[in-house]
């Protein structure tokens, strides 16, 4: 994900990435993704072609929730889950 940035992406957009990805891959979060990995490892669905490329998506799931968050500005409210 981080390899590439796109030539449209605002200067806002790119911190906000930034900070997301730094997010994800704090402690706390690394240990919730392994838990929940985990998780969802232990059901027969993961077992079938499907189920394991769901477990696949799972960590961008994940970062497309955290961007939303990332890019709020508390100092510079502009309304939850609006662009940049």
């Amino acid at each position: 994900m981080a390899d590439y940035v796109s030539v449209l992406a605002t200067q806002a957009q790119r911190a906000a990435e930034k900070m997301a990805l730094w997010l994800i891959e704090q402690p706390s979060a690394r240990a919730a993704r392994e838990r929940s990995r985990a998780i969802l490892l232990e059901d027969a669905v993961a077992e079938a072609a499907d189920g394991g490329a769901s477990l696949e998506r799972s960590d961008a799931s994940i970062f497309r929730r955290v961007v939303p968050k990332a890019s709020a500005r508390p100092t510079q409210p502009q309304g939850a889950g609006t662009s940049l």
